[in-house]
């Protein structure tokens, strides 16, 4: 009989652990900053792929990404996310939501100029300005103002960047910056 509650109970601690666990990564996570702006992650659909919301600290939508795909397997999810010190920039890293290129979990930021009457907002690539082929790992550290520490694919040792010190054009040549135009929604999805 104690077997039988043993199992029993063993059964319900398990299944509330998994259903936790899609609870959790369906949920909307909200980042807010100390001035007052926010970004609203929201999942879409049935798949693990991302939306990103970001609004003023009036409320005022400014900027919207969408990271999902057609069939929920060529998208991207927000693996981690946060706002710099000094407000000026959001960032997050992402991960494919097919589990294509493993190695490549593209870091990306949105940088802010707060400035009266309006705010301007673009999301910029942080691969582009760094070491190709790209950054390997989802989990970024945040320091000072606005300093971002990651790991470049074959390196040997983390890269710190300063975001506010970005001022020369891309590794590449390119950039890889896309402006937010009055909350229109910017999809990233193939």
């Amino acid at each position: 009989m104690n077997r039988v509650i043993a199992t029993c109970f063993a059964v319900i601690l398990l299944s509330t652990v998994v259903l936790a666990q899609s609870a959790s990564k369906s949920a909307i996570r909200q980042y807010a900053a100390p001035d007052g702006s926010r970004a609203v992650i929201t999942p879409v659909g049935s798949s693990r792929e991302s939306q990103i919301d970001i609004y003023t600290p009036h409320l005022d939508k400014v900027c919207s990404l969408d990271f999902s795909s057609e069939d929920g397997e060529h998208g991207y999810a927000v693996a981690k996310a946060g706002w710099t010190a000094d407000d000026n920039f959001f960032v997050f890293s992402l991960e494919n939501s097919g589990g294509h290129a493993p190695w490549h979990t593209p870091t990306e930021f949105i940088s802010f100029k707060k400035y009266s009457p309006g705010f301007h907002a673009q999301v910029c690539l942080l691969d582009s300005y760094l070491d190709n082929p790209g950054i390997t790992t989802p989990d970024f550290q945040l320091s000072g103002p606005n300093s971002v520490t990651t790991r470049v694919y074959e390196a040997s040792k983390d890269v710190t960047v300063s975001l506010n010190a970005i001022t020369s054009p891309p590794v590449n040549g390119k950039s890889r910056c896309v402006p937010c135009e009055y909350a229109k929604s910017v999809n990233f999805g193939p």
